[in-house]
């Protein structure tokens, strides 16, 4: 079964998938599961922090795993400070979140592609880990204090500059 088809039945909660942690003795298996489909193991792998689906043998070694971890976006925001928007405090489970308008979607489109040809940026940058950590933050931040002044928000070029050295 390809990769496709079980995040599908991931997605839609099948019963016919199952997950059981990772066994070995390398450090990096506490941090995944084994993905199982109607009782047997499907060669793949789902990481705990992101639930990213990955392709894995045992000849295959936990060298891709272990590098999967360095870059997860999951670790990556938490070693950065970052929250997931799920952890702020007063976010609102899915279940009671209000869904966005269709005018307001197609309005917020409207204004990334503003920002991809004023900033010549590709289209692409809406789907990256980094832009999506700062949407959340702008999003946590707009939940929290309720709408602001954008340059309030954020930081200058110089204050960028600067905690890059620090990191």
């Amino acid at each position: 079964m390809d990769k496709c088809a079980i995040e599908k039945l991931i997605a839609s909660n099948s019963e016919r998938i199952t997950f059981a942690d990772g066994s070995g003795k390398s450090d990096v298996w506490p941090h995944f599961d084994k993905v199982n489909v109607d009782g047997e193991f499907c060669c793949h792998v789902r990481c705990k922090a992101c639930h990213c689906l990955l392709k894995w043998k045992s000849r295959d070694g936990t060298s891709g795993l272990t590098a999967h971890r360095k870059s997860c976006p999951s670790e990556k925001l938490k070693a950065s400070g970052y929250q997931k928007i799920t952890t702020v405090p007063g976010f609102v489970p899915s279940s009671d979140r209000r869904k966005i308008s269709a005018a307001d979607k197609s309005e917020l489109a409207d204004v990334v592609v503003d920002m991809c040809a004023k900033d010549i940026r590709p289209f692409s940058i809406v789907e990256g880990v980094g832009f999506k950590a700062l949407a959340a933050k702008l999003v946590s931040i707009g939940a929290k204090y309720g709408t602001l002044d954008v340059d309030d928000a954020l930081p200058s070029e110089r204050t960028v500059s600067r905690h890059v050295e620090d990191s």
